[in-house]
């Protein structure tokens, strides 16, 4: 009977033991996994973007550093035709171009009671005696309170005098070109064809060299 009793207990003690070590055994192992966690995956790669497209590409290219060259005709001059006098506030300019031009763009800002020109008003240029009251609509630009007018000098729209209102087009870059070629100067007039008092804010050319030889526009005098 001492002995049954004998064998139960320690088959008890076995028991416990074994559950004790079961125990330890887990604790340990879960105390690995504590130490040790999984490593955190890589964030995603960034999704490409596009690049945003220009609204106004030809004025943004004029800004863009050893592409164009600049040449600044006028400053901030009063420019109208009070009774149809367009001697008093007309500009002259005597320009000379050397090399050979591939691009060339007329950039302008003029305004009108401190705003845009309204009504029948607009820029009159000549260059060589071609030309006249602009009619291209300008290329995009940036909005401003005044007018801004960009106009690409290879294709030139306009009207020489109201009186006949017949559209001609020329291409200033080809004036430039031929000018060039033959050594002589270009002549330039410009006004604001206002009636009113009215300001060319700025006045400014821009030109390319072609096949990244040597050219360029400077102002001179009228002797050649």
């Amino acid at each position: 009977m001492k002995e049954i009793k004998f064998n139960v207990l320690l088959g008890y003690l076995i028991l416990v033991l074994v559950a004790a070590i079961t125990s330890a055994v887990g604790l340990y192992i879960a105390s690995k996994f504590k130490e040790e966690p999984l490593p955190t995956p890589p964030p995603p790669p960034p999704v490409a973007t596009s690049t945003p497209i220009s609204l106004h590409p030809e004025f943004d290219s004029l800004s863009e550093a050893e592409r164009f060259e600049k040449l600044i005709l006028l400053p901030r001059v009063k420019s109208y035709t009070p009774n149809g006098d367009v001697e008093t506030y007309s500009h002259r300019k005597y320009l000379q171009p050397v090399g050979e031009l591939s691009r060339m763009y007329l950039y302008t800002e003029v305004s009108f009671n401190g705003g845009k020109l309204t009504g029948a008003r607009d820029l009159y240029v000549k260059f060589n005696n071609l030309g006249g009251h602009i009619k291209n609509r300008p290329l995009p630009v940036p909005d401003s309170s005044i007018s801004r007018l960009l106009y690409d000098s290879d294709n030139i729209q306009y009207v020489e005098t109201i009186m006949n209102p017949k559209i001609e087009a020329v291409s200033w870059l080809d004036i430039f070109s031929t000018a060039a070629e033959l050594g002589k100067n270009v002549r330039m007039d410009v006004f604001a064809s206002s009636r009113e008092e009215a300001w060319i804010e700025k006045m400014e050319l821009y030109y390319q060299c072609a096949r990244e030889v040597e050219c360029s526009i400077i102002e001179v005098s009228k002797v050649e």
